[in-house]
């Protein structure tokens, strides 16, 4: 192969690499938004259930909760799948 051929080959190879990276990057800060969404929930709903305590506030606060433990949890899936399997790949 030329140097030429070589040097093709590698800048297809960037770019590729780049537009994996820039999408992933767009899609965690997507997740991000949505983790700082519900951690805010969270918070609220457990401030609530301090300055209100009932059976309606606390399972309030275990959807908050569970529902960002979810969201945390697919985040580092994200993360760690990207890691894991993506950048090996590339």
């Amino acid at each position: 192969m030329m140097l030429l051929e070589k040097t093709f080959h590698r800048k297809i190879q960037s770019r590729k690499i780049f537009l994996h990276r820039e999408s992933f990057e767009t899609i965690l800060s997507k997740a991000e938004e949505l983790l700082n969404k519900c951690h805010q929930d969270y918070t609220e709903a457990y401030n609530n259930l301090l300055s209100h305590r009932s059976h309606t506030k606390l399972a309030e606060y275990y959807d908050m909760h569970n529902a960002y433990v979810q969201q945390l949890h697919a985040a580092n899936g994200m993360i760690d799948h990207y890691i894991k399997e993506t950048l090996p790949k590339l």
